[in-house]
């Protein structure tokens, strides 16, 4: 089974209406696989529960943008990396249905825990470079890694994944010229 879906969503999952995530063009939503789909029309590996991003086509400036996500994301498979199951296209909205990782944002466990230990520091970045060292040796890079763009997973302590691969590039040769990636201050 292919990524892309013609099928409408609403036919194979039950999205929930609370918000897990949001951002400038996209919202991120729970769902469940609704009792009755057939096992073979579930991609390999997925759990009966799932995110859903869902794009405002209306607020992307370039398509290209999401088409290059979905392209690199398709491409990368691996245990500290957000997985995606399956895109479904409308006119109005595209939907990627990924995997749901539930322990928040690493940026909200740091504040949470009000500071962390090295052995703490340790494991999380062991689990990011892992990721790290697998999306380079495919020539990814992420270009926007920081503690809010990294989810963690339960229980703790929590293997990291990079998320919001809006940024990613594939290394090219000769390299890009440099440029300022991220917010301005």
């Amino acid at each position: 089974m292919g990524l892309f879906s013609k099928a409408a969503i609403d036919k194979k999952y039950v999205i929930e209406k609370k918000e897990l995530g949001s951002g400038n063009f996209a919202v991120v939503k729970k769902a469940t696989i609704k009792p009755g789909v057939k096992a073979s029309d579930i991609p390999e590996g997925m759990g009966t529960e799932v995110a859903v991003k869902i794009i405002d086509k209306a607020k992307v400036e370039d398509m290209n943008d999401i088409t290059r996500e979905i392209d690199v994301m398709g491409q990368l498979k691996h245990p500290n990396v957000i997985k995606l199951f399956e895109i479904f296209d409308e006119p109005k909205k595209m939907m990627l249905v990924m995997e749901l990782v539930t322990g928040g944002e690493l940026f909200d466990r740091i504040v949470s825990k009000g500071s962390y230990t090295e052995a703490d520091a340790a494991g999380v970045i062991l689990s990011l470079c892992d990721a790290l060292n697998y999306m380079h040796a495919k020539k990814i890079v992420h270009r926007d890694l920081k503690p809010e763009n990294i989810l963690c997973a339960l229980p703790q302590p929590p293997p990291p994944k990079p998320h919001r691969c809006g940024p990613v590039r594939t290394a090219q040769h000769p390299p890009p010229k440099p440029h300022r990636c991220g917010p301005v201050r």
